[in-house]
């Protein structure tokens, strides 16, 4: 029913790019903007950090099991203590991970509480297969020290203008 539409609008250019190129002089691109996360970016007084790693979101499409791959390499090259802080409904952990005693399941949490604890993390990870928006990979790579994401469309327009390496997770 969009072409009804007065007005189209999504969060990032490629959910835009999906949509039929004849309805054009409707489409808005509505991009989040991530002032709370540049305020307390600045407002942090030195770049504490501690030893755990950050997972926001336990839907499928978060692809959990790669963003657990992902942690336990950084476990491997970084640290045997690191820890994994998931937030999120429980109920979508798989339960391989929930007996990992590495890892802290913190549940659905309030922003506001959310916010402190990627400013401490070392480290973001967010192996989302898809996302309309990059607002959840800003406020991580804005917050932690260091952000592994995946390279979707709209993550890699966050991007756009910062320079990044890439990196291969095996399996």
């Amino acid at each position: 029913n969009y072409i009804h539409a007065d007005v189209i609008s999504a969060e990032s250019q490629y959910s835009l790019g999906l949509i039929d190129a004849l309805h054009s002089k409707k489409l808005f691109l509505s991009v989040n903007g991530s002032d709370d996360e540049i305020r307390a970016f600045n407002d942090r007084e030195c770049p504490l950090t501690e030893d755990y790693a950050v997972i926001l979101g336990t839907y499928r499409y978060k692809a959990l099991s790669d963003s657990y791959a992902v942690f336990r390499e950084l476990q491997v090259h970084y640290t045997s203590k690191l820890r994994l802080k998931i937030i999120g409904d429980p109920g979508n952990i798989p339960p391989s991970m929930k007996s990992d005693t590495s890892i802290d399941i913190l549940g659905l949490l309030p922003r506001e509480t959310v916010i402190p604890i990627l400013k401490l993390a070392r480290y973001y990870i967010s192996t989302t297969t898809v996302e309309n928006s990059y607002n959840a990979a800003s406020e991580g790579l804005f917050l932690a020290k260091e952000s592994y994401i995946s390279a979707i469309p709209p993550h890699m327009e966050l991007l756009s203008n910062t320079p990044t390496n890439s990196v291969r997770i095996p399996g």
